[in-house]
C-alpha cells in the first residue's frame, strides 16, 4: 500500500529537500505505478515514491561496507550513534525496520550486502576520525564509505582524505534525497566533500529548535507563540518581551535558583544558535566557493548586543551548561514546569514525548521583521555526512550503491523519522507541525563556525563571558589569525582540487 504523507511532511519535502526553484526534480512517472494505491487518504494526498536513474548492475555478492559510529562510542555521545546504516531484523521500531527495508530492497536489487565496520573512542576529533586517517593512510581499502561527523569530515576534507561527492558517477546531488540547501552551505572551492541525506537522521535530530511548556503558556495568558510566528512578529525583542512574564521565585526564598521558573533556559551554545538565526554568519561562500569573512557589520552589532541581553539580563535565561546531561536538563525544566522556553536539539522532542504535559515546537526567533525567513542552526558534532575516502578503488559502483541508499531512505527512512518519531510521536498539535516545517526549512550551516579559523567561533560566546557589551574588540583580537587561517584552508583546498 502507497505510504500516505501529511501536508507538513509534503511543504518540507517540496520546501527544503528540494532546490527552491532552480530545479524541477521529482519522481520519475515510472514511479506512479510501482506500489498499489491506498483505499482511503485521509491525509489528502500521497506520497511519492523515488526511484534513482541508475543502471541495472549486478555486483556478485560483493559486501558494501560502511564506517560508521557505533554503539560503544564514548558514553557520552551515545545520542549520536549512527542508527540508519543497518539493522539485523524488524523489531518493531519504524526507524530501524525503515532501514531494514531499505537495506533488502538495495540488497536485492544490486546483489550485494551491506556490512559495517563499527568505530569506537570519542566523536570529537578524537579515535572515530583517527582510524578513518589510520585507513587512508594504509590504504587497505576497508571501508567503501563512511558516515563521518561534519566537523571531523571537515578535518578529513582539508587533509586530502576526501573525494569530491561531485565527482563521483551517478551521485546527483540536485536530486530532492540530497539536502539541497544544506549543502549548498558545506560546500568549499565549489566542492562538496561530505554532504547531508536522507542515508540518517543525526543531522535532524542535531537540529535546533524553542521548545515551550504550554502549560506555563496558558497560565501566564501570553499570546500565541504559533500566531507571532505566522503574523512575522516572532522576533527578538517579542519573545523576550513575551518570556519575561514567566520569570517566578517558586521557592519562596527570594532569590531565582536553579528551582525557580526562568522564562527561557540553553547551554552556552545559545551564543551560536540565536547569532545563526539572526541570519547573520561568521564567513560566507563568494560565488566561486571562496570563504570571507562576514562576522563584523552594523546589523550584527545589534545582533550581539540583543543576544548579551538574553544571556545576562536578570532572571531571564537559566544556563545549563553545568548539567550533566544536556538534552535531559532541558527535558526536566519542561517537565517539572519550570520553564516557558527552551533551546533544544530535535532529539529532545522524543526525550519529551514521555511526558504528560503539552509542549509546543518553534523555529527560533528572527532579529527583526525585516528578515526573510527563520534560520535554524546545524549541529556541529552530532550530525553525520556522506564521505567517500580518496583510497576508494571503485568510485563507479560505491556511487550507484550511494545514489540508490539514499533515495531508498527517501522513501523509508525519511518518512518514518519525519512523521512517526516527531509527528506523531513527540509533537502535540497540528501548529508544531507547521513550525517543524519552517525549522527543517530553514537548516544551514556557517562556514566560519564550521572551520573556526583561528577560534573565530567562540567571539561571541567568549565576548558574553568576559561581560563585553560588544564583540568587536574580541574579534579584532583574532582576525589576524584567522585570516591567515582561512588562507591556509583555501591554499589546502586548492591544490586537493589540483591533484
Amino acid at each position: 500500500m502507497k505510504r500516505i504523507i501529511c501536508a507538513a511532511i509534503l511543504l518540507f519535502v517540496l520546501g527544503s529537500l528540494l532546490c527552491s526553484c532552480k530545479t524541477n526534480d521529482k519522481a520519475p512517472d515510472n514511479a506512479e505505478n510501482s506500489r498499489d494505491l491506498p483505499e482511503e487518504n485521509p491525509a489528502g494526498g500521497e506520497i511519492l515514491v523515488y526511484t534513482p536513474e541508475l543502471p541495472e548492475s549486478d555486483f556478485g555478492g560483493y559486501e558494501f561496507t560502511v564506517y560508521q559510529r557505533g554503539p560503544d562510542i564514548n558514553s557520552g555521545d551515545r545520542d549520536w550513534i549512527e542508527k540508519c546504516i543497518y539493522a539485523d531484523a524488524e523489531n518493531g521500531e519504524r526507524i530501524n525496520d525503515a532501514v531494514y527495508r531499505r537495506n533488502r530492497t538495495i540488497e536485492a536489487k544490486y546483489n550485494i550486502k551491506i556490512a559495517t565496520i563499527d568505530a569506537t573512542g570519542g566523536i570529537y576529533n578524537d579515535r572515530v576520525k583517527k582510524d578513518f586517517e589510520k585507513s587512508v593512510l594504509a590504504q587497505d581499502n576497508s571501508f567503501d564509505m563512511a558516515m563521518s561527523g561534519v566537523y571531523d569530515s571537515s578535518l578529513l576534507a582539508t587533509q586530502g582524505y576526501l573525494v569530491n561527492l561531485y565527482e563521483i558517477p551517478y551521485i546527483d546531488l540536485a536530486k530532492p534525497w540530497w539536502d539541497i540547501p544544506v549543502n549548498e552551505t558545506l560546500k568549499i572551492l565549489g566542492k562538496l566533500y561530505f554532504g547531508m541525506s536522507c542515508m540518517g537522521i543525526n543531522d535532524k535530530d542535531d537540529s535546533f529548535c524553542i521548545l515551550f511548556n504550554k502549560q506555563v503558556a496558558q497560565d501566564l495568558n501570553i499570546k500565541n507563540p504559533y500566531q507571532l510566528v505566522r503574523d512575522n512578529e516572532w522576533t527578538f525583542d517579542n519573545f523576550m518581551n513575551v518570556a519575561r512574564a514567566a520569570a517566578l521565585d517558586l521557592n519562596g526564598d527570594g532569590a531565582m535558583g536553579p528551582e525557580d521558573r526562568y522564562p527561557y533556559s540553553g547551554f552556552d551554545a545559545e551564543a551560536w544558535n540565536l547569532f545563526i538565526a539572526s541570519g547573520e554568519r561568521i564567513a560566507r561562500t563568494d560565488s566561486g566557493g571562496v570563504p570571507y569573512f562576514t562576522m563584523i557589520n552594523e546589523r550584527s552589532v545589534a545582533v550581539y548586543e540583543k543576544i548579551y541581553q538574553i544571556f545576562t539580563e536578570s532572571d531571564f535565561m537559566l544556563n545549563t551548561s553545568r548539567a550533566p546531561d544536556l538534552h535531559e536538563e532541558t527535558y526536566k525544566l519542561l517537565y517539572q514546569n519550570q520553564v516557558l522556553f527552551a533551546g533544544a536539539a530535535m532529539t529532545v522532542v522524543q526525550k519529551a514525548r514521555a511526558m504528560e504535559q503539552d509542549f509546543g515546537m518553534l523555529p527560533y526567533p528572527k532579529f527583526d521583521a525585516a528578515q526573510d525567513k527563520h534560520y535554524t542552526i546545524c549541529g556541529l558534532w552530532g550530525p553525520t555526512a556522506v564521505t567517500v575516502p580518496v583510497t576508494n578503488p571503485e568510485l563507479e559502483r560505491t556511487g550507484i550503491i550511494i545514489e540508490a541508499m539514499v533515495a531508498e531512505g527517501m522513501n523509508t527512512i525519511f518518512p518514518a523519522y519525519y512523521d512517526i518519531n516527531l509527528v506523531t510521536k513527540g509533537l502535540r498539535d497540528e501548529d508544531s507541525k507547521e513550525m517543524l516545517d519552517i525549522i527543517m526549512a530553514g537548516r544551514s550551516y556557517d562556514v566560519g563556525m564550521l572551520y573556526d579559523w583561528g577560534g573565530i567561533r567562540d567571539v561571541i560566546l567568549s565576548s558574553i563571558q568576559s561581560k563585553n557589551a560588544s564583540f568587536v574588540a574580541t574579534y579584532e583580537k583574532r582576525e589576524g589569525a584567522a585570516l591567515k587561517a582561512m588562507q591556509k584552508t583555501i591554499d589546502e583546498f586548492t591544490k586537493i582540487a589540483d591533484r
